[in-house]
């Protein structure tokens, strides 16, 4: 009888291997829209060309697309940073002052020049350096401080802006669009006649003609001159997530490659609303670390929604031009509110 009850009392307070305690537990996002909502991945949509997470140490950076280039190192290899300091997964490139570290694909047909409908292109990244034209993506031919020929995203010359070009043409961000230290969805798009710089899945700036690149024998490369190999003018600070995109997106779209990311586990929104309703950060997180559960205002029209991994902009006031997150924005947006972008629904297609 004594066994007996020494067995019960252990059956009772033991606790399965993997179990985890219920204070911690992360409770899954509350059930909204039908099942033909359910989020899209974007890595295979006809146009997505390109999309790379950088999740390798070194060497070959695979493409999540199919059929898709994969990238590889160059120059010195360069440097990856962990989880911690990165938007997405567990690493980021992350090449350093003063070095030549960069990722190439040799130019083989057609892949990722421009084509007649236009295109996208971009990353999560953070800077750590000013100085001349820092180079993120670029695909052509170039000099210090301009680009001739193909397309490019980078810091501009001597300040903190976004610089897209396609061709000659340069197209900015607002002032101070890309701060150092800070982690931004940066992107460039064009369609058959202007191009877009954005920020956080914004547009940011002014829409500009821009010309139509051709095709190039150019290598296309992140965080480097297509044409040169030049230290100090490349990238210093992290890059994530990079992606290349053969048309032009909506605007709705490109806040969706900026807020859930091209693979709909991470998607912060869902098919019915545009949004994830949560009650606390956790029913974000379990699909992005970095989700945040927009308690700020309830004016706000993504009130009690996930944002995701995204960033907003600070709208009227002082910090018109600055990122800011939902859940601070009364610090972060002093005599303004905090927006974020509108995404398309977790089921849409992709461009």
């Amino acid at each position: 009888m004594i066994r007996l009850v020494a067995l019960l009392l252990a059956l009772a307070v033991a606790a399965p291997a993997d179990a985890v305690p219920l204070a911690v537990k992360r409770r899954l996002y509350p059930s909204v829209g039908s099942a033909s909502s359910a989020p899209s991945s974007w890595y295979n949509s006809t146009n997505t060309k390109g999309v790379w997470l950088m999740e390798e140490s070194s060497g070959n950076r695979a493409n999540q697309t199919t059929g898709g280039p994969t990238l590889s190192d160059a120059g010195t290899t360069p440097t990856t940073t962990a989880a911690g300091t990165v938007m997405q997964g567990t690493r980021a490139l992350d090449p350093g002052a003063g070095t030549s570290e960069y990722l190439t694909w040799t130019d083989s047909g057609t892949t990722l020049d421009h084509s007649s409908g236009g295109n996208a292109f971009g990353a999560w990244v953070a800077t750590d350096a000013t100085g001349n034209l820092r180079r993120i993506i670029e695909k052509g031919t170039s000099t210090t401080t301009a680009v001739s020929d193909g397309y490019m995203l980078g810091r501009a010359t001597g300040n903190a802006n976004i610089q897209c070009n396609w061709d000659s043409t340069v197209v900015s961000g607002v002032n101070n669009s890309l701060p150092a230290s800070t982690n931004l969805h940066v992107a460039c798009r064009k369609d058959g006649t202007n191009g877009q710089a954005f920020l956080n899945g914004h547009p940011s700036g002014t829409a500009t003609a821009a010309s139509a690149p051709g095709n190039n024998g150019n290598p296309f490369r992140v965080g480097s001159r297509s044409s040169a190999a030049t230290a100090s003018q490349q990238w210093d600070g992290r890059i994530d997530e990079v992606f290349y995109i053969a048309t032009n997106p909506s605007d709705a779209q490109m806040c969706r490659i900026a807020r859930c990311g091209f693979d709909g586990t991470y998607c912060a929104c869902d098919g019915s609303t545009g949004y994830k309703t949560c009650i606390t950060d956790a029913d974000c997180q379990v699909h992005s670390p970095n989700g945040v559960c927009d308690r700020g205002s309830s004016s706000n029209s993504t009130y009690g929604t996930c944002a995701g991994r995204m960033y907003g902009i600070c709208n009227g006031g002082a910090n018109v031009n600055l990122p800011c997150t939902s859940a601070n924005e009364s610090s972060d947006c002093p005599s303004s509110y905090c927006k974020l972008c509108t995404p398309v629904a977790c089921n849409n297609a992709g461009p």
